[in-house]
């Protein structure tokens, strides 16, 4: 995830689960493991702007659900702050072994809420959310 100058603490997070072990992968928990093994990772937290901010997880089974949203840490406690929608954050998704094309999505503008859900992943499709609550 990208974004620009405002606001300075836009945070990623990994939320599901994967080889049916439930996960919450951001700053706070940065690691998820399965059975011993690393299976998500917040590889960087940038807390003054821009970012970028990565996390890098594997699919084990194709029942494993996941959920990407982002969270605006900086106005967090406001809800009906505009902020998050007017950051032009930008969320690119990878395959580490390029099964598909990199996928990017860019923040709705003009939505009040301090999390965007971007998309999610169950049964290996990648799903578009696209929500500012």
């Amino acid at each position: 995830m990208t974004w620009g100058d405002s606001p300075s603490d836009l945070d990623s997070h990994l939320t599901g689960y994967i080889d049916g072990n439930s996960v919450h992968v951001y700053y706070m928990t940065p690691n998820a493991y399965s059975n011993g093994e690393l299976v998500a990772s917040l590889d960087h937290d940038d807390t003054s702007s821009y970012g970028p901010e990565t996390i890098t997880f594997s699919i084990i089974d194709p029942n494993d659900t996941v959920t990407y949203y982002v969270h605006d840490f900086s106005n967090g406690g406001d809800s009906s702050s505009y902020a998050l929608s007017y950051s032009n954050a930008t969320v690119t998704v990878y395959s580490g072994n390029d099964i598909f094309e990199p996928i990017v999505y860019h923040i709705p503008v003009g939505k009040a809420g301090t999390d965007w859900y971007v998309f999610e992943i169950k049964n290996n499709i990648i799903t578009k959310i696209d929500r500012i609550q």
